[in-house]
């Protein structure tokens, strides 16, 4: 009996719990909001749902928030669903980013600018034109790259170089036909500078100087010598010769030894002139003749070459004078009668009176005379400028060839008077040379006579 109450009461119990259960089974759970989930990575998200919802992944895509983040969901976050179940995320799987543009930019600030936006970078050198450390090309470049990748960007080395070759001593044509050689140019040639060493017109200096390396395409400035400085002969006249030739060598002057010594008022070995003459401006370094008084002559040796000298001198002004007369006399009077002679005696001619008709009543007549005269004077006042025309052209065109003449004749009486001043200064030279050897011969007699004379006293008075 308690066995089969036992029975009963677990049947019971059984029957309980089976309708317990299908009345639990039957009831759908709750449904609850639905959280917004984009923007949130995938970790973030499940923390954020706890138990109210499962987390899905259904797809992966590039984007340029960080990997994992969440994208999109299903449901959205204006939905609600059942209590537990799953929402479905797409999140960035690949993250990309605008790869930035630095041409143009300097290597270091490029490598910087890449990195700060997630990006690798590979550098690559290249020769080109462009300044040294510019970038002048990546890659990739203007579009989005999937972020840690690498860009490589190409910096530039500079242009080219090559060694600088020597153009010194060189003109400036030679040397831009060198320098082109190798790729450079010659810049300003415009500088010049005195040398003693480097032909006038030669390079003398060079920048850059020989050896350097510079870039292809470079300019090279140059210095020209403008050949020895010049300087002027200076003024020498009475100073001793010791003080004249170390005046004429602080110039830079170089004194010839063999000074030419003539006479003159002035004191012995005083100097008289140069050869060049004060005042030429000649290079530095120039050979100078001195010209120094070798004092007053003797009377005798005086008077005999100054006889000479104006002998000489005297012809030779007589010659020139002659010669330089007749050209003179002829070209001064020509072209003014000829240019005034002709154009006066062509003179307008005057018209002839007009003729009277024979019956003053008639007026008719009396107009056509008058018409008649006008016409005629009319004509004449033509002729008269024609021929006043045609003798003002002669007058200039015998003008011009007198004054050509004239041009001529002055050339050749230019040229008669230098002869006659080489001729004459000759005749000073020689008569200065007369002069010399005639107070030397004055000397020599003088000393004979002397030492005759001495030796004749001193044979009376042994006797």
């Amino acid at each position: 009996m308690i066995l089969f109450m036992i029975a009963i009461l677990a049947l019971l119990a059984w029957a309980a719990y089976a309708i317990t259960q299908n009345a639990q089974e039957e009831t759908p759970p709750p449904k609850i909001e639905v959280q917004d989930l984009k923007g949130m990575t995938v970790d973030e998200a499940r923390v954020a749902l706890g138990r109210a919802f499962g987390l899905i992944i259904e797809d992966e895509q590039e984007g340029e928030e960080p990997v994992d983040t969440i994208l999109s969901q299903k449901p959205g976050s204006d939905a609600r669903a059942a209590k537990g179940s799953d929402i479905k995320v797409v999140i960035v799987g690949t993250q990309i980013a605008d790869v930035p543009d630095v041409t143009g930019k300097q290597s270091g600030d490029a490598e910087r600018e890449l990195k700060s936006a997630g990006f690798k970078v590979n550098v690559e050198e290249k020769e080109t034109r462009e300044q040294e450390g510019a970038v002048i090309a990546q890659d990739p470049s203007g579009e989005k790259a999937r972020v840690d990748s690498e860009v490589t960007i190409t910096v530039s080395t500079g242009p080219p170089t090559v060694e600088m070759p020597s153009v010194l001593g060189k003109t400036p044509a030679q040397a831009a036909e060198l320098l082109s050689q190798s790729n450079l140019v010659l810049g300003s040639s415009s500088d010049t500078q005195p040398s003693d060493t480097v032909a006038e017109g030669s390079i003398l200096k060079q920048k850059p100087k020989e050896g350097d390396e510079v870039e292809e395409g470079s300019s090279v400035d140059v210095t020209v010598s403008s050949g020895p400085e010049q300087v002027i002969i200076p003024d020498i006249y009475g100073l001793s010769v010791t003080e004249a030739a170390n005046k004429l060598e602080a110039a830079g002057l170089i004194v010839n030894q063999n000074y030419t010594r003539v006479v003159s008022e002035e004191p012995f070995d005083t100097a008289l002139e140069t050869d060049p003459q004060a005042g030429t401006s000649v290079d530095q370094g120039t050979y100078v003749s001195l010209v120094a008084s070798l004092g007053p002559a003797t009377t005798s040796a005086s008077a005999g070459a100054s006889a000479s000298a104006g002998a000489s001198a005297s012809a030779g002004a007589s010659a020139s004078a002659g010669a330089s007369a007749s050209p003179q006399a002829s070209a001064s009077a020509s072209p003014q009668a000829s240019a005034s002679a002709s154009p006066q005696a062509s003179a307008s001619p005057q018209a002839s009176p007009a003729p009277q008709p024979a019956n003053n009543d008639d007026a008719e007549a009396r107009q056509k005379a008058r018409q008649e005269a006008r016409q005629e004077a009319q004509q004449a006042q033509r002729e008269a400028q024609q021929a006043q025309q045609q003798a003002q052209q002669e007058a200039q065109q015998q003008a011009q060839q007198e004054a050509q003449q004239q041009a001529q004749q002055e050339a050749q009486q230019q040229a008669q008077q230098e002869a006659q001043q080489q001729a004459q200064q000759q005749a000073q030279r020689e008569a200065q040379q007369a002069q010399r050897e005639a107070r030397e011969d004055a000397r020599k007699d003088n000393s004979g006579k002397g030492s005759g004379g001495n030796n004749s006293g001193k044979g009376s008075g042994n006797n």
